[in-house]
């Protein structure tokens, strides 16, 4: 009885002691299984970054910081998060007015920044005025040599009769040739008129009176100068557009 009874401890011992492993054989057999690596975050090292990839990082970086910081302290206006918006917004503003004078002073040592137009000197601008008076008049002159004015009227228009003096003070200044031109017909006083061969039909098609027009003599190239009474320095810068105009179209060719 002793005997079975030890046999019995024995086997039971040995029995816990197998379940406890696992079975032997291709039963037992597992894939022993990958360690969970963990996830290597990308972040570049800071040494590896240019200096404006830095300036880039930190600019945005005060950027998102300010607009938490005001969202913090619209959804909770405590004096703690106004005050701490506040101080996020005094760092942009410093950053913005340095940037803003060192711009102004680069913009003054650039060169190619400067506009004499813009100098506010009354003496400057008296001069300017006047080097752009003789630039005008010269090549106002080498214009009169291959365009001529059409100067559109109507009889019994009280605009037409204030507007002729000036039409005739403009093409004496500068020696251009100036026809007069009315559906009606009749004569202008000192111009030449001839009848409309459907001229106002075309370019005047709104039916403006007065009205004055810049014409090629070859090309028969048209551009309206005047709508209506105009006065000389008026015309004289419409004319000084159109020549840029011109000119680019020259330039183009």
């Amino acid at each position: 009885m002793i005997r079975l009874l030890i046999a019995l401890m024995f086997s039971s011992s040995v029995m816990a002691t197998y379940n406890m492993k696992d079975p032997e054989g291709f039963l037992w057999y597992k894939e022993k299984k990958e360690q969970d690596q963990p996830l290597k975050k990308s972040k570049k090292n800071s040494k590896d970054l240019t200096p404006e990839q830095r300036a880039v990082d930190r600019n945005k970086s005060l950027s998102e910081k300010l607009d938490r910081a005001i969202h913090m302290a619209l959804d909770t206006p405590t004096l703690e998060n106004v005050i701490a918006a506040q101080k996020l917004q005094q760092q942009v503003i410093n950053k913005s007015e340095k940037f803003s004078k060192a711009w102004v002073i680069a913009s003054m040592l650039n060169p190619q920044n400067q506009d004499p137009g813009s100098n506010p000197n009354s003496v400057h601008q008296q001069l300017l005025k006047f080097e752009k008076a003789k630039k005008m008049k010269e090549i106002f002159k080498t214009l009169s040599e291959d365009y001529g004015l059409f100067y559109v009227w109507q009889p019994g228009c009280p605009y037409c009769d204030r507007f002729l003096p000036m039409v005739r003070d403009f093409s004496k200044k500068y020696g251009f040739d100036v026809l007069a031109i009315s559906k009606q017909g009749g004569q202008v006083q000192g111009l030449k008129s001839i009848p409309d061969n459907g001229f106002i039909d075309r370019y005047n098609v709104q039916g403006t009176y007065p009205a004055l027009f810049l014409v090629h003599y070859k090309s028969k190239q048209v551009l309206p100068l005047a709508w209506g009474m105009t006065a000389v320095s008026e015309m004289e810068e419409t004319l000084w557009r159109l020549i840029q105009y011109i000119s680019e179209g020259e330039n183009k060719q």
